[in-house]
């Protein structure tokens, strides 16, 4: 590690929420487990506890603090080490994820943490100069609508400001309570630069145990073996060989190995009962724990039970944790509830779920555990503690019901609906519901008659898609409000709605912005290369230029969103490039008000053709342009009308002269077709971003 401190990037995340509810950060290198378990216990806001666990699933390591009252209570599948003798740089640099939790605390959320990156060093802006970070720090969250017991994250910040400065250590293999202690004491947090895990505690596997006690035994066997044969008459130390001069020391040797025989045996019998007790027979694959829905439901709270009905539009009456699980699992397993939430997994999910009903419990890879995981957090699928994994009888049953009425093909249309519904409240917001059909049938192998895809609208659950019909239309639901839908219409312009491409509606109802649109692309490419921002940080740049352009937001309502996320321009040329990929961006983006055209679009259609005039010449170039500018009296006289502007789009231009701390100054540029196109990547203009 180099002198500056180390973090990495880690994205936290609440397991079992939907939409997921999630805190990204910065936290150091160099520490130990039991001091991050300190750091993350603070960010997320958990109750101090020395019962934390670290589970890396692929390494099959846990890492906890070792007690010794815990000796019987760990999954001898997995190597158990100690926390604070474990520095976090060598599994955080080679694993791209872990869970932590508080063990056996029922009441306390999970928490699957993603290392996104790691950074040498993280500057921050304070006071007009920059400083390098020198604490762990919240960067980012989303919460969910209900959450009223998360503190705001600027005062965690102050917290961890405050008492957790990092300062060069050496290694102390500190456990959490001692971590603590130093943080009342204002001492900070001790980070090192040369770590070196302290294998003398580290918590050894029960096949290691085991192997180090059978051979202990066996050694131990050998030694009596051998002082058994010492009493054989004939029997030589120095070379192992046994004289045998009568039939009476034969006797004694036979006897001698029989009774081995049966105290070999005796020994083996017992390893087995050991292995048995330690290793039951219903933890192997195949072999079914008979779980319940109903069971899996009465491992929550009464309280999240509550909130689990209201996610899954469940109606409750009971209060009492046990007769709430049992109506939510009776709601859960009927074939229309299972229908629709079935629709929030794609088909590769459903591959996978289809598979795993043929395997009783097993024990997935981190592949099947990513497409499972839906299907565990609705309570479908049971999850054991040892990470095998099983759907219950009642559950396949219910799908198998669903199978038979043809599921999967009702499951691809209706998803590919709910898409176009995505995409359609993105870049149409109101309009007729037959312009909605157009866009349902752009998927190729769609043949669907209008009367099944009304019936197949209404089939869509509410809570998945965001729009409603009303008089024959398709509108977005925030439009019901004081019936905004009426204003959106008198502004929307008189022209036919766009009809997107199939392309363009997945590149819509996935990724909340066009990313296939070259101007995105571009407008991507200098966020990421040029500001040296993530890819993450990108995409919801990406997201936010689109969500400001279509609903009329200026180029000044996106500077403040730079402002926000404190992003700085390093020169007067690098904010000229930027303004003038917005503006191509604005150029380039579908609008409501123009039914999903851009404005480019908009401009052609609007165009009326010249009838009943004289020939009119059209330069094709700006050099063209001004030649003919300068012939127009002789080109008048030949008979001809010179066209200077139907060739030509206006592309609205800004810049910075004054630099980039003054007032911007605002232009219209006319760009013909066979000009460089203003983007900058060399083509001719009506080959790029003019193309129509």
């Amino acid at each position: 590690m180099e002198n500056s401190v180390r973090f990495f990037q880690v994205k936290i995340i609440r397991k079992g929420t939907k939409p997921p509810v999630w805190r990204r950060a910065y936290v150091p290198a160099g520490i130990t487990f039991s001091q991050l378990a300190c750091i993350l216990e603070t960010m997320m806001e958990l109750p101090y506890s020395d019962r934390y666990e670290f589970e890396f699933f692929q390494r099959k390591d846990r890492l906890i603090e070792w007690h010794e009252e815990d000796e019987g209570v760990h999954d001898y599948s997995f190597r158990y080490l100690n926390a604070p003798d474990t520095f976090v740089n060598e599994r955080l640099l080679h694993e791209k994820w872990f869970t932590f939790r508080i063990r056996k605390a029922f009441d306390q959320p999970q928490y699957r943490v993603e290392i996104e990156k790691a950074i040498d060093s993280i500057g921050l802006t304070v006071d007009g100069h920059t400083e390098k970070l020198n604490c762990p720090m919240l960067i980012k969250e989303i919460s969910c609508r209900n959450e009223s017991a998360w503190t705001d994250g600027n005062v965690i910040n102050t917290e961890l400001k405050n008492k957790y400065f990092l300062y060069p250590a050496e290694p102390e293999y500190l456990y959490l309570a001692e971590v603590r202690d130093l943080l009342e004491k204002g001492k900070g947090i001790g980070v090192c630069k040369e770590m070196e895990d302290r294998h003398i505690h580290d918590r050894k596997s029960t096949r290691d145990m085991f192997g180090e006690i059978a051979d202990l035994v066996g050694k131990a066997y050998v030694e009596e073996v051998k002082n058994k044969l010492a009493e054989v008459p004939g029997y030589n130390k120095e070379t192992g060989e046994i004289s045998i001069e009568s039939e009476e020391d034969e006797e004694k040797l036979r006897g001698l190995l029989k009774q081995t025989e049966a105290e070999l045996e005796e020994l083996q019998e017992q390893m087995k009962e050991k292995f048995r007790l330690e290793f039951p027979k219903h933890t192997q694959d195949g072999t079914s724990r008979s779980p319940s829905v109903e069971e899996l439901l009465k491992e929550y709270t009464a309280k999240d039970l509550k909130e689990i009905a209201e996610d899954i539009g469940c109606p409750v009456t009971a209060k009492q944790k046990n007769r709430l699980a049992y109506e939510i699992a009776r709601f859960l397993l009927t074939p229309d509830t299972m229908r629709s939430l079935f629709l929030e997994m794609d088909e590769e999910q459903l591959d996978t779920w289809e598979s795993a009903m043929g395997k009783g419990c097993y024990l997935p890879t981190e592949e099947e555990y990513e497409q499972l995981d839906p299907f565990i957090n609705l309570n479908y699928m049971a999850e054991y503690m040892d990470d095998r994994v099983e759907i219950p009888e009642e559950s396949k049953t219910v799908y198998g019901i669903l199978q038979k009425t043809g599921y999967r093909s009702f499951h691809e249309e209706a998803r590919w609906l709910l898409t176009c519904l995505r995409a359609f409240d993105m870049i149409l917001v109101i309009a007729p519901e037959k312009i909605l059909y157009r866009m349902f049938q752009r998927k190729s192998g769609i043949k669907t008659t209008y009367t099944d895809f009304e019936n197949l609208l209404k089939k869509l659950p509410d809570r998945l898609h965001p729009c409603v019909v009303k008089n024959g239309k398709v509108m977005s639901r925030v439009l019901l409000k004081e019936n905004l839908y009426r204003r959106i219409e008198d502004r929307q312009r008189d022209v036919e709605c766009y009809i997107p491409t199939e392309e363009e509606i997945i590149s819509y109802g996935s990724h909340s912005y066009p990313d296939c649109e070259k101007s995105y692309v571009r407008f991507w490419e200098f966020l990421h290369k040029k500001m040296k921002l993530t890819e993450m940080m990108c995409d919801d740049l990406c997201m936010e230029a689109f969500r400001t352009l279509t609903t009329g937001g200026l180029l000044s309502d996106y500077m403040d969103i730079l402002n926000e996320e404190e992003i700085v321009f390093e020169s007067d040329a690098q904010v000229n490039e930027f303004a003038q990929l917005f503006m191509t961006l604005n150029n380039h983006t579908r609008m409501f008000e123009l039914r999903g055209h851009t404005p480019l679009e908009v401009r052609s259609l609007l165009e009326k053709p010249l009838q009943g005039k004289k020939p009119a010449i059209v330069p094709m170039s700006s050099m063209a342009a001004d030649l003919l500018r300068e012939g127009s009296e002789q080109i008048s006289k030949a008979g001809f009308i010179l066209d200077l502007d139907s060739g030509a789009d206006e592309i609205p231009m800004i810049g910075f002269p004054n630099g980039m701390n003054g007032q911007p100054v605002r232009a219209v540029k006319k760009v013909y077709p066979n000009d460089p196109c203003p983007c900058g990547n060399g083509k001719k203009y009506k080959k790029c971003c003019g193309r129509k």
